[in-house]
């Protein structure tokens, strides 16, 4: 990614500290105010949790509740299950061995989102989560609901049931993850998102010498992360978050300017409780 930098600024305009803009280092500021999106949402007392459902080759293939996902955040490798926790470390660990790395999918569920977020035509919610989602660094593709998966059922396969829940409109199966015609439902919002791997490794590569073009090689030592998807979770719920509040606001569900007292001690309240929710993996799962 440097090098189109260059292509386009020049190489006597390109910034090499850190990677420069293409460094993750970016996101900080996206997690600080992500947390600050979070705890707004509680006024709608709405709630936002991810996890790292892929990596490298293994994956979930099980359901996974809510809360298991919501106590990831306990775990180093962001699993949701003890048992891909420790497959998850065995890959980091190879990788780490052999001076590689491994891309994976982080999932984020938003519980009880406002119904109706989101424009019927270009600011349909599943185009800004893309958009937010995709500006992530080494993030390379996105999908919500079913995803991908649609591309290969019928029609009959694909549509949900619409039942009654509570006295209200629901969906059986949640197949759109939580949005239709571009607005949420008020069913679990659900996106995804793949990231690559770690492009500085080790491990030697071919590659050119910029300052007079001939072709050489790289191995790439420092402490780089053996898998970015890792932290990449925190920081795609973060914009998740942002974007939901941000239509949350337009939507008159979240006040432009501040919060009434009473406001903000409903904010507090469920924010505590967000917090105490969970346990660590490793008691939750004795």
């Amino acid at each position: 990614m440097l090098i189109s930098f260059i292509m386009k600024y020049g190489y006597e305009n390109w910034d090499y500290r850190g990677g420069g803009r293409a460094s993750a280092r970016e996101t900080v500021g996206r997690v600080i105010a992500g947390a600050v999106a979070k705890k707004l949402l509680m006024l709608a007392d709405t709630w936002i949790a991810g996890h790292l459902r892929s990596l490298g080759p293994e994956e979930l293939n099980e359901e996974v509740t809510f809360e298991e996902v919501l106590c990831s955040k306990y775990s180093p490798v962001r699993a949701s299950k003890k048992v891909l926790e420790e497959k998850y470390e065995a890959l980091i660990k190879k990788a780490t061995q052999e001076g590689d790395s491994y891309g994976g999918i982080a999932e984020v569920i938003t519980k009880n989102p406002p119904i109706g977020l989101g424009e019927p035509v270009f600011d349909k919610m599943k185009a800004e989560l893309a958009k937010a989602i995709m500006s992530i660094p080494a993030v390379t593709g996105f999908e919500y609901g079913l995803g991908f998966m649609v591309s290969k059922m019928k029609g009959s396969e694909a549509n949900d049931e619409i039942i009654r829940k509570d006295n209200k409109i629901g969906w059986k199966y949640n197949y759109a993850g939580g949005i239709l015609g571009g607005l949420t439902n008020g069913e679990d919002l659900i996106v995804r998102c793949a990231f690559k791997p770690t492009s500085s490794i080790r491990k030697p590569q071919k590659t050119i010498d910029l300052r007079n073009l001939e072709e050489t090689y790289i191995s790439v030592i420092g402490r780089h992360d053996p898998a970015v998807a890792i932290r990449g979770v925190t920081v795609v719920e973060s914009m998740v978050a942002l974007t939901l509040v941000d239509h949350a606001m337009r939507a008159g569900v979240i006040p432009l300017v501040k919060l009434t007292e009473e406001q903000g001690n409903i904010v507090q309240q469920r924010w505590e409780r967000y917090v105490r929710s969970c346990k660590p993996m490793e008691e939750s799962q004795l």
